[in-house]
């Protein structure tokens, strides 16, 4: 009877080995994580497709077409959505560059966060050339505007 107590109690206490492998199972790994983060957003396409379908309702609704008024009232909106659309790359870009320009000084031997201080540097420069895009678009938008205007 002592036995079959002492046999009983060793088949219902977990070993570590069970432990280790019902731990295993039950934590995902990090590629299904991933997997999982990804499918659950909408593609980029759609969003941004999104963005720019409501930007342009936007701008629509506001402004009356046809009258002179509206026209200037249509430069000045773009004009202002490409001065915020700017800032906002500006005010991310600039501190974004100091810090790489400060990891890239201060890497010494460490060749990662050489790499990581260099690739901000660049992320910086494509945000510069960004507000560059946007400053020429609106300058263009607002000249096809005003000659179209003219031109009736």
């Amino acid at each position: 009877m002592i036995e079959a107590a002492k046999q009983k109690a060793q088949t219902t206490v977990p070993t570590s080995a069970s432990m280790k492998q019902k731990a295993q199972t039950s934590v995902p790994d990090r590629e299904t994580v991933k997997e999982a983060a990804v499918t659950a957003l909408p593609p980029r396409e759609i969003l941004v497709h999104g963005a720019v379908i409501v930007a342009v309702l936007a701008i629509a609704s506001m402004t009356g077409l046809g009258s002179e008024s509206s026209e200037d009232d249509l430069v000045n909106m773009l004009q202002s959505i490409g001065d915020f659309i700017s800032l906002i790359i500006l005010g991310v870009a600039v501190p974004n560059g100091a810090y790489g320009f400060l990891q890239y000084m201060t890497a010494g031997s460490n060749v990662d966060q050489d790499e990581k201080g260099r690739k901000r540097i660049r992320n910086t420069f494509i945000g510069l050339a960004g507000v560059a895009v946007i400053q020429v678009a609106v300058n263009v938008f607002e000249s096809m505007i005003m000659n179209a205007g003219s031109g009736s």
